[in-house]
């Protein structure tokens, strides 16, 4: 509603039809209203999808992800990459492409030619190249996250190896036997100042 103020027009405050008073240097303008834009555009509904879904997906990996990145902005950075680059199909039904998804960020070399196979009472076996590359260290400290995405859990083996050893065996908990469980695996050296890229190891079954 306007407000009218003075002895003829006065002052004009507010909505009045379809203009809009400002005041500016203690001068009245009137101008044009235009009413505010749609919030709930398909585009606009796509792009909150997205982020639920992003945030919903990587919360569980927020502090595997934040020591990945070794900063607490790294949710943040990780989200970002995950909106531009795991985000498939089509409005509404969008999922979320784990491989890549980036749980760890830095440029210490990354083992190659890295296996991940289950075994009997939800072990996991996994083994990887022990070349030392130019940065790298035989005692570089290796770190494997695991995700349930049907719980919502996240299970970290942080530094249980270094990467001399080649290989490491894990036990998931006995309840994820039968479940689809996403992998990754990155380094850090024994400081924790340098960090590798994650690699995606894919998804296991335990046994």
């Amino acid at each position: 509603m306007a407000r009218y103020i003075s002895t003829t027009f006065g002052n004009i405050k507010g909505k009045h039809g379809t203009a809009v008073s400002q005041v500016r240097n203690g001068k009245v303008i009137l101008r044009v209203y235009n009413p505010p834009a749609n919030p709930n555009t398909p585009k606009q509904l796509a792009q909150r999808l997205k982020f639920g879904l992003v945030a919903s997906s990587l919360n569980p990996l927020r502090s595997v992800i934040n020591f990945g990145y070794g900063s607490n902005d790294g949710y943040n950075a990780a989200s970002s990459i995950a909106l531009r680059k795991a985000i498939k199909g089509e409005y509404p039904e969008f999922t979320l492409d784990y491989s890549q998804v980036m749980v760890a960020s830095g440029t210490l070399p990354l083992a190659f030619n890295i296996t991940l196979v289950a075994q009997d009472d939800a072990n996991v076996h996994l083994t990887w190249d022990t070349t030392i590359w130019t940065k790298g260290s035989d005692k570089d400290l290796v770190h494997v996250a695991f995700l349930n995405p049907l719980t919502g859990i996240t299970y970290f083996a942080e530094g249980r190896t270094t990467r001399e050893t080649g290989a490491l065996t894990l036990q998931l908990p006995l309840l994820w036997k039968g479940e689809t469980i996403h992998a990754w695996l990155f380094l850090t050296s024994t400081d924790n100042e340098q960090r590798s890229v994650s690699q995606y190891l894919g998804t296991v079954v335990p046994l």
